[in-house]
Parts: C-alpha cells; sequence; structure tokens
C-alpha cells in the first residue's frame, strides 16, 4: 500500500511538473484531469465488501429472526 501511494505521488508530481514546462495553464488542465480522475476512481471503486445499506437484512428476515427468539 505504502509503494502504490508513493508511486502515485510520484505520477502525479511528474505530471505536474511536466506540465510547468509546457506552459502555466498546461498544470490547470492536469489538475483538472487528475481530479476528474479520482473522483471517477472513488465512485467506481471495487473493495470487494457491500454498501452499508446491503448489508442489513431485509425486514421479512429480521421479521423471522425475532419470532424465533420470542
Amino acid at each position: 500500500m505504502r509503494a502504490t501511494a508513493g508511486l502515485l505521488g510520484l505520477a502525479a508530481a511528474a505530471t505536474v511538473g511536466g506540465a510547468w514546462l509546457i506552459a502555466v495553464w498546461a498544470v490547470g488542465v492536469v489538475l483538472v484531469v487528475w481530479g476528474a480522475g479520482l473522483a471517477v476512481f472513488a465512485v467506481f471503486r471495487d473493495d470487494g465488501e457491500l454498501p452499508a445499506a446491503a448489508q442489513r437484512p431485509f425486514f421479512s428476515e429480521a421479521r423471522e429472526r425475532f419470532r424465533r427468539s420470542a
């Protein structure tokens, strides 16, 4: 995990540095593209866990469990 974060930071620094060599406006373009890429990654990443709402039992399952315990 640390190596991945380090490589991501190095890639970001290299991209911004390369854009700086081209022109200042290119740095803005690179930052917008990197920000959009990170947003897409955050929204669509799959860490293998279900969302919190999907982990809760359905009402019928909860009702049956309550009936069995009473």
